[in-house]
């Protein structure tokens, strides 16, 4: 059974997650996706995997984890605009609508946070957004049951200058897998 669902960077898992992660972009092999993988290499999530892995096609498998992206291609200055984000929807929509076990979801970044919270509009599941605040460590509890976790993204911007540290990032994941489990 898959319990997490973040959304993140690369599209790899399958639709027994329980735990969906959603960054912003979607990447691979970068700089970018080995913070993530190494992190939830270390909290658990995964089986067979070094902290050193950081491609898809790199043998690792993942346990009780979906991985997929808010946006799919890099806009200029990795800032998508609306319409980007957009014309991306239908695809995030149709990966979370296959993630029937999903219990968690961890957001990276605030515009992995308002795609969820969109798709949830989409799906008639949210009124709005606004009791929904973005910060780090965020976890909210949604109307159809899931739990939000909110993470910083861990970008170059955001790990070099402290923003956001391992520890932190590592929290967002014991966590994850600490309700994934419940």
């Amino acid at each position: 059974m898959r319990n997490v669902g973040l959304i993140v960077a690369a599209n790899i898992g399958e639709d027994l997650s329980r735990v969906s992660v959603i960054p912003t972009l979607e990447f691979s092999c970068s700089d970018s996706l080995q913070a993530p993988t190494a992190q939830i290499a270390r909290d658990g999530l995964s089986r067979g995997m070094r902290p050193a892995n950081s491609c898809i096609d790199d043998g690792l498998e993942l346990k009780d984890l979906y991985i997929t992206a808010a946006v799919r291609c890099a806009p200029p200055d990795n800032k998508p605009l609306p319409q980007e984000l957009a014309n991306c929807a239908p695809y995030l929509d149709r990966e979370m609508d296959g993630l029937k076990n999903l219990r968690v979801v961890v957001a990276l970044g605030r515009i992995g946070f308002d795609a969820y919270l969109n798709y949830l509009k989409r799906r008639g599941q949210l009124a709005g957004k606004k009791p929904y605040f973005f910060q780090h460590g965020a976890k909210y509890e949604m109307p159809d049951g899931k739990i939000l976790l909110a993470s910083y993204h861990p970008s170059n911007q955001n790990t070099q200058t402290g923003k956001l540290t391992r520890q932190m990032f590592g929290r967002i994941f014991e966590e994850a897998a600490r309700l994934a489990n419940r």
